[in-house]
């Protein structure tokens, strides 16, 4: 045990001043955790300086101890991301209403289509499924040019056919 004392490092004295409501109050935390004042007050004083020194660790940063540059970048590419994520709700209500569109003319045309009020077009629909077949997609106006039909027709066409859908984000027709 002598081994162990000697072995110990000398220990200097910190006085802090306290109000006696402070004092009181740090003895009853200290004895409610099993510690003595001075070693709750020295564990307190070496937490406040692993906070400080490394804030990463404890969950939370604060102003004062980033790097302003750093903080200005996150401030950016926070807004940015909100702006995106705005732009991608945009587009998917948009996607969604020509999905709406295309399903209401869809069954207009099957509608017309039994009542013998517009004409088959199942024929023209198998061509273009051949030339999307040999192209990866195309807008209904290359289409149109390759058949040589009216553009509403090819459009009327590729929205009411299952096999076709339109990609979004180039506007193009597919085969799906």
């Amino acid at each position: 045990m002598n081994e162990k004392m000697s072995e110990k490092k000398p220990r200097i004295f910190l006085q802090v001043t306290l109000s006696k409501e402070q004092k009181e109050h740090v003895i009853r935390i200290a004895k409610d955790n099993f510690k003595t004042a001075s070693e709750f007050c020295r564990e307190a004083i070496f937490e406040k300086i692993r906070r400080i020194e490394h804030p990463e660790q404890f969950g939370h940063l604060n102003a004062s101890s980033m790097n302003l540059a750093v903080f200005e970048q996150i401030q950016h590419d926070t807004k940015k991301m909100i702006e995106l994520q705005e732009e991608t709700n945009k587009r998917l209500e948009m996607a969604r209403d020509i999905e709406n569109t295309r399903q209401t003319i869809k069954e207009l045309y099957k509608t017309l289509k039994k009542k013998d009020l517009i004409g088959d077009h199942s024929k023209d629909a198998d061509e273009i499924a051949n030339i999307l077949s040999s192209h990866k997609s195309l807008t209904p106006h290359k289409i149109s040019i390759k058949l040589n039909l009216d553009v509403d027709t090819i459009i009327l066409i590729l929205q009411t056919d299952e096999r076709f859908k339109l990609n979004i984000t180039t506007g193009r027709y597919e085969l799906r």
